[in-house]
């Protein structure tokens, strides 16, 4: 079990058989009309259609243990390990067509001073997170 956990992805089963075009239509106008978070329409769509293509998903790494399992007292992630998560994180992201680091994702994310997320930026810059 605890393998099948490590390997988790998500994998999309499909049919061999075309959808209509009415509800393709359909789907992406409801994926537009959805509510997102500010009004930030944080979704992108792929559409497959050409089946050698057809979401093998790689195994999405995660940061080491020591920076998210503490024992006793919470003890700050280092330099270090964010930098080899970034550079984990950036191949990662490369096979899936785009360039950018883990840190700056989460740091774009915050700087831009959404209310009730101002105080988290210097805290973030503090950490190592730049953008």
């Amino acid at each position: 079990m605890m393998e099948q956990i490590k390997q988790h992805t998500s994998i999309r089963k499909y049919q061999d058989k075309p959808i209509p075009q009415q509800v393709m239509d359909n789907i992406f106008t409801a994926i537009q009309m959805a509510p997102s978070w500010i009004n930030g329409q944080q979704y992108s769509v792929i559409r497959v259609t050409d089946k050698g293509a057809r979401e093998q998903p790689l195994v999405k790494p995660r940061l080491p243990r020591e920076a998210v399992i503490h024992t006793n007292t919470y003890k700050e992630t280092t330099r270090e390990q964010l930098e080899a998560y970034n550079e984990e994180m950036l191949s990662y992201m490369k096979k899936r067509g785009t360039n950018s680091t883990w840190t700056q994702g989460v740091a774009n994310f915050y700087s831009k001073g959404y209310s009730g997320y101002s105080s988290v930026v210097d805290s973030m810059k503090k950490q190592g997170f730049k953008k």
